[in-house]
Order: C-alpha cells, then sequence, then structure tokens
C-alpha cells in the first residue's frame, strides 16, 4: 500500500526560499507540495480544494501582520502551520496562536543555513501533519494551557556540563509532549542563542523564557540567564513568572526556586529530572517534589560531566530513578502518556 504522501502549501513572498524549499523536497517521497500562496487571500483559496495540509510560513519584516491573521485564520482547522523567521519573537508569538513548530533562517546564512532549514522543515512537517492527521482537530493543541488538558508537567534542572545533556534529552522527545520549564545555570546574553538553537535541534518548540509565558504541550521554556524562574496558577491556566531577586545557592536562575513553585501549587503529574552539575542546587525542592507525588528523575554518575547535584539529590532520598541520557528521554516519553 503506497502511503499518502504530506501536502505542503508554503507562504513566502521570497523566491530564494521558495526555491530552497521547493528543492529541498524533490528527493522526499512523503512530502509534496502543492503550491504557493504570497498572503491570506490566496491561502484560502487552498483551503477550499484540500482539507488537510501543512502550512509553512516565512516570516518577514513585510509580511508579520499577515502571519498572525493566518494563524488566527487556521485556528481549528485541520491545517498544520509552521513559522520560519529570522528570530524567534515572531515565531513564538505564532505558537501562541496554534502555530505546530517554528525554526530559523536568513538568506545571507549560505549553504550550511540553508541545509539547516531543510533537515528542520523535514522534520517539522512530518511531525505537524502526525498531530493534525485526518480525522483530527489539533491543530491548535500547542494553544491549550495544561490546566485544560492533562495537567502533566516535566520539570528539568541542570548546571556544568547540562547545555549538552538537556539537549540530549530534549532531541529524543516528540513534539506532542508536556510543558517543559528548564533551568539551567547559564549568565546573561546566553539563553536566547541556546535556546534557539536547542529550537533548531529538537521537535519541540523551545525558547527563552519571558514573563508571563503560559505553558503549552509541546512547549519548553528555558529561564533567562541571571533571572529566577517560577511557576504562577491564575483562572487560565498556568504561566511562568521571571523575575530578579537575591541569588539562590549561589546562583540565578536557581533550580530550588523552579521546583518549589511547582511543590507549592500542588500540580499534579509532575516529572522532575536533575542533570549534572555542581554542588546541591534542586536537591531539597525536589525532595519536596516526591513526597508530594511527583515522579523524580536523577541522572547517573557515569553520563554526568560532574556528578554533584545529582547526587546531592539522591543521597536525600529526593531521586526515585536513576538513568543515562538516553534513559532519561525514554522514561519521560513513557510516563508522559
Amino acid at each position: 500500500m503506497i502511503a499518502k504522501k504530506i501536502d505542503v502549501v508554503i507562504c513566502s513572498e521570497s523566491n530564494k526560499f521558495n526555491n530552497i524549499v521547493d528543492g529541498c523536497f524533490d528527493d522526499d517521497g512523503e512530502i509534496n507540495v502543492v503550491g504557493y500562496a504570497r498572503n491570506l487571500d490566496a491561502l484560502k483559496r487552498y483551503t477550499v480544494s484540500h482539507k488537510n495540509f501543512v502550512v509553512v510560513f516565512y516570516v518577514t519584516e513585510r509580511n508579520e501582520n499577515d502571519v498572525l491573521s493566518v494563524a488566527d485564520f487556521l485556528k481549528g482547522s485541520n491545517i498544520g502551520f509552521i513559522t520560519v523567521c529570522e528570530n524567534n519573537a515572531v515565531g513564538y508569538d505564532c505558537t501562541k496562536r496554534g502555530a505546530l513548530a517554528m525554526t530559523t533562517w536568513t538568506e545571507s546564512g549560505g549553504r550550511v543555513e540553508d541545509q539547516r532549514l531543510m533537515r528542520n522543515l523535514r522534520m517539522k512537517i512530518k511531525d505537524a501533519q502526525r498531530t493534525v492527521g485526518d480525522n483530527s482537530r489539533q491543530a491548535v493543541i500547542n494553544s491549550v494551557p495544561i490546566a485544560r488538558t492533562s495537567d502533566k508537567l516535566i520539570v528539568i534542572g541542570a548546571s556544568t556540563g547540562g547545555t549538552e545533556a538537556v539537549l540530549a534529552v530534549l532531541k529524543e522527545l516528540p513534539a506532542n509532549m508536556p510543558p517543559i520549564l528548564i533551568v539551567q545555570h547559564m549568565p546573561a546574553g546566553f539563553t536566547q542563542m541556546y535556546a534557539n538553537r536547542m529550537n533548531d535541534l529538537c521537535q519541540l518548540n523551545v525558547c527563552e523564557a519571558k514573563d508571563g509565558d503560559a505553558l503549552r504541550n509541546g512547549l519548553a521554556l528555558i529561564a533567562p540567564g541571571d533571572f529566577h524562574m517560577k511557576l504562577v496558577r491564575s483562572s487560565m491556566g498556568y504561566s511562568v513568572s521571571v523575575f530578579k531577586s537575591e541569588k539562590v545557592n549561589g546562583v540565578r536562575p536557581a533550580v530550588d526556586i523552579l521546583f518549589d513553585s511547582v511543590a507549592d501549587l500542588n500540580v499534579r503529574n509532575v516529572i522532575a529530572v536533575i542533570l549534572t552539575g555542581m554542588g546541591s542546587d534542586g536537591a531539597k525542592s525536589m525532595l519536596r517534589l516526591r513526597r508530594n507525588g511527583a515522579y523524580t528523575i536523577g541522572q547517573n554518575e557515569a553520563s554526568c560531566v560532574v556528578y554533584g547535584m545529582p547526587k546531592a539529590a539522591y543521597d536525600i532520598g529526593a531521586v526515585e530513578k536513576q538513568a543515562d541520557l538516553n534513559g532519561i528521554a525514554k522514561i519521560l516519553i513513557e510516563k508522559s502518556r
């Protein structure tokens, strides 16, 4: 039986982008570009003849308002929506409105940048199609607050060696994971680039957190460097608070701030992970989470760059399961079902 191809419509005013995207699917037997639309009116015509497809929208300064209109138009439909932009700001706004994924690309980036775009788009289009499906109306699943879905939440803390450890875990996760909150000890000015890199390499949407960001399935938020991040709750669901206050355990952001905030709110179905790093940040708050019923995971010594934070948590009984990075990813997938 021949598998049905994924139909794709490209929304772009850039001839270079159109040529790259069209060419990148020539040797892919699963993806079929059915047409191009330069604006919302042109896109609407495709919805008459095609009931299930994926839209790839290339965002420029000239069409930023158009992409938000497209997001609103597609909301609640069986049409997957992916943005490609020069930075994450507009793309992240689109995820709030229902976009299933985003990636970055610049016309001046050269061959390496073009190849990265092609790899990312293949992966994200196929994952978007699995999400929407012919018999599903899940195109805006990422925009549903967790209080209205499964109420599941994953929280991760890491320090020395953690930048690669966190990436190794997130790369293995599918796009339909519960919301993920990450505290990685990093100085100011680096977390935005780190988030951008992970967003390009992962199926999840990965962003540097901003104050008031709502939690959504498929979204991973990283605490900005030199700011604490905690979970807060409102009538609309859960969001994050990003703020400056005194350092905790000598660091800012601190894992204890995030984990304690989750414990304070008694969130159901929490999975807490502590990865490689020096010191004991996150240990006491992870113990609180475990006592509240959370499933807690610590990176094992053999796979750690520094077995400090995971050891501190393990020694006080805060860790229910130890595993290497690949094992942690498998556990997160299993426990999130």
